[in-house]
């Protein structure tokens, strides 16, 4: 079923992690401090990313698609339109997960620097 094992692995690690990541951030997510606009955008953008990560290493692990992931992709290769929706579906959430991990940060470091508490932010003005 899966044509390259090592990546079906660094599918499933990525999986793994991702998932914890996810709960973290939930748990953290009342400390960021960013607009309406912004919060939704960056947690649509880790979430999106993450699921679009492992579903293109689960891509590439079941059909050889190593061009993007040269490493754990090492002796297997597939047909070129597959490797490059492969490469893309790789790089494009890799790009999009960074853009939601930025805003994320930016948001701990802005309630940092304002000094808002979760509790202050709920509490009427």
């Amino acid at each position: 079923m899966l044509l390259n094992p090592r990546m079906a692995l660094s599918a499933h690690l990525t999986a793994v992690q991702g998932g914890t990541a996810l709960m973290v951030v939930g748990v953290v997510w009342p400390a960021v401090s960013l607009g309406e606009t912004l919060q939704s955008t960056a947690r649509w953008a880790i979430i999106l990313g993450l699921y679009a990560l492992w579903v293109g290493l689960t891509l590439s692990a079941t059909t050889g698609a190593s061009a993007a992931l040269p490493i754990a992709g090492a002796g297997y290769r597939s047909g070129r339109v597959v490797e490059i929706a492969v490469s893309a579906i790789v790089l494009g959430s890799s790009a999009i997960m960074t853009s939601g991990w930025l805003l994320f940060v930016a948001g701990l470091i802005r309630n940092q620097w304002a000094g808002i508490t979760p509790e202050k932010r709920s509490q009427p003005r």
